[in-house]
């Protein structure tokens, strides 16, 4: 059987191969982790003025909280003019490609005002440390950057 090449044949194979296509990146898309990256997205966008005000008011320090990346370590080191015992609140260090990796910890400082997270709790790759906290009734909240090689 001799096959004629024209401009039907011709358009039927191109069309066959689109469909191809879209059926392989449609079934290629369904193997993606479609969950969100941040649980209760929507109650968090309800009250994003007091996020507004809490960052405002973490800019209106003279010293922010320092955040080092050690060799061992990710430490955490809050201003010298708030006292321990006076600051609570969370740390989130947020994984932004996989929530499985993200870290809660809540805030309880030693007597240097720092904490200390051993980098063997954490994958390589970028980080956003979220730290929201409160000094007395006032509420503060801080982002930084981190690597982990």
């Amino acid at each position: 059987m001799k096959i004629n090449w024209n401009w039907g044949t011709k358009l039927f194979i191109a069309t066959a191969i689109f469909m191809l296509f879209l059926l392989t990146m449609v079934y290629m898309t369904t193997l993606q982790d479609r969950s969100m990256v941040e649980d209760e997205y929507y109650q968090k966008s309800m009250v994003y003025q007091e996020m507004i005000d809490k960052k405002s008011n973490s800019k209106q320090l003279e010293q922010q909280v320092k955040v080092n990346m050690g060799s061992s370590y990710l430490s955490i080191i809050f201003q010298d003019f708030f006292k321990p015992q006076n600051i609570s609140g969370e740390i989130k260090i947020y994984r932004p490609s996989d929530i499985k990796l993200d870290v809660h910890i809540p805030i309880k400082l030693d007597s240097t005002r720092s904490l200390h997270l051993p980098k063997d709790k954490m994958t390589k790759g970028k980080y956003i440390v979220k730290i929201d906290y409160k000094v007395g009734e006032k509420g503060y909240y801080q982002e930084e950057v981190v690597f982990v090689d």
